[in-house]
């Protein structure tokens, strides 16, 4: 037996003695972040939204918080005029599905072409 496992099981026999437990157990680590509801999930990624805007990364008719509800919505599997029913006017669906597409939020429909790609 090596010097060092002699050593651990000593001091596991010392333990034991002095405890009367035969077991070391490692407390659990902190759990990183927490639970949040989904306004305040919102609220955090319409921060993210006026940040993104206001450096011009992409322009939209639609205010952050919108695209908060929107980014949720979207992860939630809504479609498009789901969202925009959401969001109060059905009528934005073609608003948001342009926003859904600048910030990168890709559905399969949004990879199908009106023709077959053979005929090219």
């Amino acid at each position: 037996m090596s010097e060092e496992v002699a050593k651990k099981e000593q001091l596991l026999q010392l333990f034991a003695n002095m405890t009367g437990n035969t077991k070391i157990v490692e407390p659990m680590k902190k759990i990183h972040g927490t639970l949040r509801d989904s306004d305040a999930v919102e609220r955090e990624i319409a921060l993210i939204m006026r940040e993104l805007l206001d450096q011009g990364f992409f322009k939209t008719k639609l205010k952050p918080i919108q695209l908060a509800k929107l980014v949720c919505a979207y992860y939630s599997g809504k479609n498009d005029t789901e969202i925009a029913r959401e969001l109060g006017d059905e009528k934005l669906s073609k608003t948001v599905a342009r926003a859904r597409v600048r910030m990168k939020l890709f559905r399969e429909l949004d990879f199908k072409m009106p023709f077959d790609r053979n005929q090219m």
